[in-house]
């Protein structure tokens, strides 16, 4: 397979595209709930708000030395033009720029996420990416492994 068709293959992997229609990049709306309790007293609104709070929750808007390989354009920070690096990450410290002031979900929280505007009819989403990350310590003593979360 020439290089330039595996290109085009890769591109176009679920996996790869992460997909926000032009249309909705002013309208896309998000919000979670964690034990019952929004985050976000009021939605975040438009793509641009949306992607000010992925660099801040992946540590990458006070960085120098770090960096993300999406930009405004794919993100769909554009109005009118499709994005295919469409994120949504929550930074859901307590503390800012602190690590374990996270809410506890350990005892078995619920986690709700809610998007609107985010497609319609053909341009809907047909899947959804969840990673959650967390602060843990790793014990290893010669009795065994211990996790302090």
């Amino acid at each position: 397979m020439a290089a330039a068709a595996d290109d085009a293959t890769i591109k176009n992997r679920h996996i790869n595209k992460f997909y926000l229609p032009g249309a909705s990049s002013n309208t896309v709306e998000s919000y979670i709930n964690i034990n019952n309790k929004r985050w976000g007293d009021f939605n975040t609104v438009g793509a641009p708000q949306r992607w000010n709070r992925l660099i801040r929750s992946i540590g990458t808007m006070p960085s120098i030395a770090h960096s993300t390989n999406i930009s405004d354009v794919t993100y769909g920070c554009v109005p009118g033009t499709d994005a295919n690096s469409f994120v949504i990450g929550f930074d859901l410290e307590k503390v800012p720029q602190a690590t374990a002031s996270g809410e506890n979900v350990t005892t078995g929280g619920l986690v709700s996420i809610h998007l609107q505007n985010v497609g319609a009819g053909a341009a809907s989403p047909t899947r959804a990416y969840l990673v959650a990350s967390y602060s843990a310590v790793l014990e290893l003593k010669d009795t065994g492994a211990f996790v302090y979360s």
